[in-house]
Parts: structure tokens; C-alpha cells; sequence
């Protein structure tokens, strides 16, 4: 069951999030939840039970 972690603000960011997960070995989806001309929002999914340490290793990056 994947589960969601973070929400982008722009697609650059979902990406280098995305990318920095996947380096640290997690499995990673990113999926569309809003667009419009006046923004976009991504949420970023990583398996249920690997949630806590995906969002330790965005925190030792200083991302979240």
C-alpha cells in the first residue's frame, strides 16, 4: 500500500524529491493531485511501511 509522504508545490520540486528517494533506495510515485494556470500540487508516495524512513531521509536533507 503506498501512502503519501510530502506535497510538491511544482513539478521541479516533485522531481528532485522523487530523484533524492529513489537514490536513498525507496520506491517512489509521484502523482498529479491539482493543476491550473495558477499552480500544481504532486503528492509523492512511498510504501506504507517505508513512510518513516523516507521522511527521515528527506529531513537529514533539509527538503521537509
Amino acid at each position: 500500500m503506498w501512502t503519501t509522504i510530502y506535497v510538491a508545490t511544482d513539478k521541479k520540486q516533485a522531481e528532485s524529491i522523487e530523484n533524492s528517494l529513489k537514490a536513498e533506495g525507496f520506491l517512489v510515485k509521484v502523482k498529479s493531485v491539482y493543476d491550473s494556470e495558477s499552480g500544481s500540487l504532486f503528492e509523492i508516495l512511498v510504501l506504507k511501511y517505508e513512510a518513516e524512513d523516507a521522511q527521515d531521509a528527506l529531513m537529514e536533507k533539509g527538503i521537509i
